[in-house]
């Protein structure tokens, strides 16, 4: 490893909660890192992404492996309000769905879309039952209230929701009421359950009312103030009941289901298909050519297939036979970036990217990510800092190769792509005469050689006699072997993060070339170590680096909605 040893940032935990207008999708891309994102535009080439935080970005298509449900969920509906998908998308047999008039959808005032539900002229409670009785779920939507315009109070302005629940205790139903100037929940039935619940002020606008209802507990939060909190399962959620008056709105409403967590993924990428794996185990092979919140339509050799998000698992992109995109090196503190986890979805994880800190104020950190470009992060969404090294890095190949010569179920890509890779990148300008420089990649089932492997390990002779390595070429020079810096195989399921030492004589202004090749077992040219490679990066770090912390944040970023920091606070992430 190389000089420097970082030493982790570890910030409090915040309870913080998804809001979205339309369902998030686990985007996992090229290299492991994984967001939770709406999905705003789905083009050939290109996907419009919204992060947490409201900031929009796009990204290439190519730079995407997976597309996925949120980890751990199932989604049962989602009513959106938007006059062509007005009746919504659900699965039949868990959700039975009240019918929506068109005549009651305004087009003045919406949370997300177009359009939202005005309850004011219904005359009784819209219902959204769920006979499949989910045993933990999540519920979420954004709600709007106003006061009569001609300020008359016969009848007050009230937003009512029942949550009625079976198999709980005393509190079967729990009740939703919101007015102009405040949310609270009541227990119309009555409650001896240790609740902890206020009263939330609101102001004019649009809010997001988010509920988890889980095994052992169960949290209901309005924006970001908690509006309650039970200290066991109010039992399994049967209904969702909706009344209100006039100047009343609801929209964008959501409803999943949480299941046992999952961290393996249904499909494999390939070179050839995009692949959608449905909830039932169907796989479907083709091009996917359109990816709304609601559905997913694939072209296949039978021709365009539909199918909509409840029935979906996740689907992998085609791997590009080619080395991936190019994208401009970023440079700053490179670090490992662990987001806080949501408390509405406790099985689903923490986001993780790994990208370059380019300015640090008192409320954000912005990052050059190389899929996602330059974002801004808050500092509340922040759970983890662990600094990587100071300096440049260039995303060489992040493409998942499987080198060797034999069929591998265990892996993600079982065919062997053959026993050598190779590749190029541009260095555009000289090196620092301290730089260090360092490949760096991600390895499963590499056969290992370097200092402190086990003596019993099964081919450890063989390796160090130069058998059934696999070799590492810069510019047609030798730059030795990938197994001599690891001393243990890692499990198909857990990649090592793997970096070699590199002489910084082998890299030349311009263009550059790497190859990666495997040496037999046998002079007969049989018996190739059969491993994965991946996310291969070339790291220029660069120890008299003095990163800048106090850079001031007095721009916005496109899509951004962030508000600029009065003054800039230097924040000190220590490295030796």
């Amino acid at each position: 490893m190389h000089s420097l040893r970082a030493i982790p940032l570890n910030l409090p935990r915040r309870p913080t909660v998804s809001r979205s207008y339309a369902p998030l999708r686990q985007i996992t891309f090229l290299g492991g890192d994984q967001v939770l994102a709406e999905i705003l535009r789905w083009e050939d080439d290109k996907i419009e992404l919204r992060l947490r935080g409201g900031q929009t970005t796009g990204v290439s298509r190519e730079a995407i492996a997976a597309v996925g449900v949120s980890r751990g969920e199932v989604e049962l509906l989602y009513e959106s309000f938007e006059l062509d998908v007005a009746a919504g998308i659900a699965t039949p047999e868990v959700v039975v769905k009240p019918t929506i008039d068109a005549k009651w959808l305004d087009p003045a005032r919406a949370a997300g879309g177009d359009r939202s539900l005005n309850l004011a002229g219904i005359s009784k409670p819209l219902v959204y039952a769920f006979p499949a009785l989910p045993e933990a779920s999540r519920v979420q939507f954004w709600f709007r209230i106003e006061e009569d315009a001609d300020g008359l109070k016969t009848r007050p302005t009230e937003l009512r929701v029942d949550f009625n629940f079976q198999g709980g205790n005393d509190s079967s139903r729990w009740r939703l009421n919101a007015t102009a100037n405040g949310a609270s929940i009541s227990f119309p039935g009555g409650s001896n359950e240790p609740v902890t619940s206020q009263a939330v002020t609101l102001k004019k606008g649009w809010h997001c009312l988010t509920a988890a209802f889980l095994d052992d507990h169960a949290i209901c939060v309005v924006d970001d103030a908690l509006l309650m909190l039970v200290g066991r399962s109010p039992g399994r959620l049967h209904s969702i009941r909706l009344n209100g008056t006039a100047n009343v709105w609801i929209d964008e409403l959501q409803v999943s289901q949480f299941t046992p967590r999952s961290d393996e993924s249904a499909v494999r990428p390939s070179t050839q298909d995009d692949c959608v794996a449905l909830l039932d185990g169907d796989q479907w092979f083709g091009r996917v050519k359109q990816v709304s919140s609601t559905k997913v339509t694939l072209v296949g050799p039978a021709g365009a297939r539909l199918a909509a998000w409840p029935q979906l698992d996740s689907l992998a992109l085609r791997q590009s036979d080619r080395a991936t995109f190019k994208r401009e090196p970023q440079s700053g503190l490179w670090a490992a970036i662990e987001l806080q986890a949501n408390v509405d979805r406790p099985r689903q994880g923490s986001d993780r990217i790994v990208a370059a800190i380019a300015q640090i104020n008192r409320d954000f950190i912005i990052v050059a990510h190389p899929w996602l470009g330059e974002i801004a992060i808050g500092w509340s969404d922040v759970a983890r800092i662990e600094p990587l090294f100071y300096g440049t890095a260039i995303t060489v190949d992040a493409r998942r190769l499987h080198l060797g010569d034999a069929i591998r179920e265990d892996f993600q890509r079982p065919t062997p792509d053959g026993t050598e890779w190779s590749g190029e990148f541009e260095i555009a300008s000289s090196l620092p005469a301290d730089a260090e420089v360092w490949l760096s990649l991600d390895a499963t089932d590499l056969e290992p050689a370097g200092p402190g492997t086990p003596p019993a390990s099964p081919f450890l002779k063989e390796l160090r006699s130069g058998r059934l390595r696999t070799d590492l070429t810069i510019n047609d020079h030798a730059a030795g072997d990938l197994n001599r810096w690891i001393r243990s195989r890692a499990a198909p399921a857990h990649p090592d993060r793997l970096r070699c030492r590199l002489p910084a004589n082998l890299l030349r202004v311009g263009r550059n070339s790497f190859r990666i090749s495997q040496v037999p077992l046998k002079e007969t040219g049989m018996g190739y170590d059969n491993c994965e490679l991946s996310n291969i990066r070339i790291e220029i770090v660069e120890p008299s680096l003095q990163f800048k912390s106090s850079l001031p944040f007095e721009r916005r970023l496109p899509g951004a909605e962030f508000r600029p920091a009065a003054s800039t606070v230097p924040v000190a992430i220590p490295v030796r």
